[in-house]
């Protein structure tokens, strides 16, 4: 399902301001994941969007497609928004098309 989601639905758009640090990590068993640490202002948006839209999905967006709807079980304070793939090179591809500040 790329690049939609439903009505109505709520959605946070990953955008080069809202991410602090990304990276890939290995899950175990052939799996990976990209990690994503969002800046302290996106942390509380993302906290307050989360407690707003418990029991519902919630499309995480990148450039107007859905990377993945979940459905929010609670609050999310930490900031960390974490994106499976089936396979390093999914999740490294993934890794570089992020829009990351540049490192200072």
């Amino acid at each position: 399902m790329q690049g939609a989601w439903a009505q109505g639905e709520a959605q946070y758009e990953l955008t080069e301001d809202r991410i602090e640090t990304a990276r890939v990590v290995d899950q175990g068993e052939g799996t990976f994941a990209v990690v994503i640490q969002l800046t302290p202002r996106a942390t509380q948006e993302f906290a307050a969007l989360t407690e707003a839209n418990v029991g519902r999905r919630l499309a995480i967006v990148k450039s107007g497609r859905v990377l993945i709807r979940p459905v929010v079980r609670g609050r999310i304070d930490s900031g960390g928004i974490l994106i499976p793939w089936n396979s390093e090179a999914e999740a490294k591809a993934f890794l570089d098309t992020l829009p990351l500040r540049p490192s200072k």
